[in-house]
């Protein structure tokens, strides 16, 4: 568990959470009774920190999983949001008839609560600026999370930035000033493990 607000099943619940077995992970974000979005755990996250942020989106209709500041997965909600839990707010474990359960194995560091929906330039900025290490020259041409390799995270952060000047992570892969295809071409070309 990463955060949660509930107890049992009941509506208005909510949780943000990873579950499975190592190896086979998902990250969810679940409104009971309404809707859930997951994605599978990538070993490339496996010891390392990742940003996670889950959105719930009435007027859009949506539920939303970022990893990274990439959209990993939206769903609709199939309904209006189920009123708001009384149940108080945990981080790193989960309330189960009365009892504390599920408690997180690893670090969690930064939780954020809202009171509306951060759009994703907002959730790309706040991963970001999360993490020092980001605003650093990319240690390999094209991994602009720093994750050791150039693949979906990074030409999502380079196309989230298209236009602008690339900063603060060096999307501006060709150093001309903006990202635009000059910088698309050496991302494609470096895709795959870094050196």
């Amino acid at each position: 568990m990463i955060v949660s607000r509930s107890r049992d099943v009941n509506a208005g619940n909510w949780d943000l959470r990873t579950t499975g077995n190592p190896g086979n992970l998902d990250l969810n974000i679940r409104l009971t009774y309404i809707a859930e979005a997951a994605t599978e755990w990538r070993p490339e996250w496996t010891d390392q920190w990742i940003h996670v942020v889950g959105t719930a989106d009435e007027a859009a209709g949506t539920l939303s999983l970022h990893v990274n500041g990439v959209l990993e997965r939206e769903v609709e909600l199939g309904g209006p949001l189920a009123g708001s839990s009384n149940y108080p707010l945990l981080i790193g474990r989960h309330n189960i008839r009365g009892m504390y359960a599920w408690n997180a194995i690893g670090s969690i560091d930064e939780v954020a609560i809202y009171d509306r929906p951060l759009d994703d330039d907002e959730i790309l900025s706040h991963y970001l600026n999360a993490d020092p290490s980001k605003s650093c020259d990319v240690q390999c041409l094209g991994d602009l999370n720093l994750d050791g390799m150039v693949g979906p995270p990074d030409l999502g952060i380079l196309l989230a930035l298209w236009g602008t000047d690339g900063s603060p992570n060096g999307a501006d892969i060709n150093g001309d000033g903006t990202v635009d295809a000059s910088d698309l071409g050496p991302l494609l070309g470096a895709w795959g493990v870094c050196p």
